[in-house]
């Protein structure tokens, strides 16, 4: 609406110009196509300049939410390693211990000191202590009728 009333006054005003008359409907269709582009030109600026002040404003909350809450979160992850290189480090003992006891064990022929650090062994391992605990619970299972066999490795 308002191109339209600036249309109109921009042709009146070439009209009272005696040399423009006869191009005085041309001049205003240029002008006010050019001052049409130029307005919408401006407004798609505009947008376009809205459109990256959001993203902007959006990169600009998150970078300050990282920049709070990444160092505790470093932090809590570099606890947590030591944490799990502590408990890495005193299963490694466990088992250390539990077969070099196994072997002396064995050396030894001792029957009970042979379970026991087995089921240390079986323990860490399945996280549950053995099913069999002597060569009458192992004659036992081989007894049972109708037992189906698998092997696991």
């Amino acid at each position: 609406m308002g191109f339209i009333l600036v249309e109109e006054a921009i042709e009146k005003f070439l009209l009272s110009v005696p040399i423009i008359v006869p191009f005085a409907n041309v001049v205003t269709n240029i002008f006010v196509g050019t001052l049409t582009g130029i307005a919408i030109a401006m407004a798609m600026y505009w947008l376009d300049e809205m459109g990256k002040s959001k993203s902007q404003l959006r990169y600009e909350a998150i970078s300050r939410l990282v920049a709070e809450k990444l160092p505790a979160i470093i932090k809590e992850r570099e606890e947590l390693e030591l944490l799990i290189d502590e408990n890495h480090k005193s299963m490694l003992e466990i088992i250390e211990l539990s077969l070099s006891g196994f072997e002396e064990a064995v050396s030894s022929r001792n029957k009970k000191g042979i379970f026991r650090f087995l089921n240390k062994i079986h323990k860490l391992q399945k996280g549950r202590e053995l099913e069999v605990k002597d060569i009458k619970d192992v004659k036992a299972i081989l007894e049972q009728p109708n037992r189906t066999w698998k092997l696991k490795w």
